[in-house]
């Protein structure tokens, strides 16, 4: 997933204040919960040209870290199952175990809406994930993604 601002060159957020200069870098929008701020600022400690290059390549790395951190834990990179190998009963097992999901969420759905009291809809609910057998590591999720 590319973004605009990774894009960028490091150049680019090198600013002067004054004598000194400074990094300083938006907090990209797809990760913008995860930082308390907007935006990221960093005095590079010198007023010479050269030196700041040195310096905001440095900060620039362990920024991008930060921001690849930051997507990891988000969710926003994905780490795939490899499906190359597969053969027509693998895909059949996904296709049951998503049905399996989707039969699952429509009946806790239906359940909500009948006039019992709550305690006997959870108490339903639980009963049936406890002994879905498609919910058992060895099943059907269990032997796709244990490769």
């Amino acid at each position: 997933m590319q973004h605009m601002d990774d894009e960028m060159p490091f150049a680019s957020h090198i600013v002067k204040r004054g004598r000194m200069y400074q990094y300083v870098r938006r907090v990209p929008e797809d990760i913008a919960d995860r930082f308390p701020y907007s935006r990221i600022q960093r005095s590079l400690r010198t007023p010479e040209k050269a030196r700041a290059f040195e310096a905001a390549a440095r900060v620039h790395a362990e920024v991008e870290r930060q921001f690849a951190h930051a997507r990891r834990n988000k969710g926003a990179t994905l780490d795939l199952t490899p499906v190359d190998d597969w053969e027509w009963p693998d895909w059949r097992l996904l296709a049951d175990w998503f049905k399996a999901v989707l039969i699952e969420d429509d009946w806790q759905a239906r359940s909500r809406q009948l006039p019992a009291p709550p305690s006997t809809r959870v108490s339903r609910a639980a009963s049936f994930g406890a002994t879905a057998r498609w919910r058992k590591p060895t099943s059907i999720c269990g032997r796709l993604f244990a490769r």
